[in-house]
């Protein structure tokens, strides 16, 4: 399932099958089944999120830890970003559940 996976230091990683990482490669890296968007900046940041938001790809949300569903909020309460995404939240092996965020 396509769907925002991680935000770690200076990369957002998406899990993605191969027509989704042709939109996103012009500004990503390659890696199987996923792809890598690197950013400098909150605001650099914002903008690859509102990208992925626009492409209506669910972000990974959970109870702990800070999943890309926290960052895009805390992101949407400094204003650098508006609107709500879709989340996603495994209950199971092969079993999403999607949300609002």
């Amino acid at each position: 399932m396509n769907h925002v996976s991680a935000v770690l230091d200076q990369h957002v990683h998406v899990i993605c099958d191969s027509a989704m990482r042709q939109r996103l490669l012009t500004r990503g890296t390659s890696m199987q089944d996923r792809i890598s968007l690197s950013f400098k900046s909150s605001e650099e940041l914002a903008e690859i999120l509102g990208l992925l938001q626009s492409l209506q790809l669910p972000f990974a949300d959970a109870p702990a830890g800070w999943p890309p569903a926290a960052v895009f909020a805390q992101l949407r309460d400094q204003g650098l970003v508006q609107g709500a995404i879709t989340t996603v939240v495994w209950v199971a092996p092969d079993m999403p559940v999607l949300g609002v965020g």
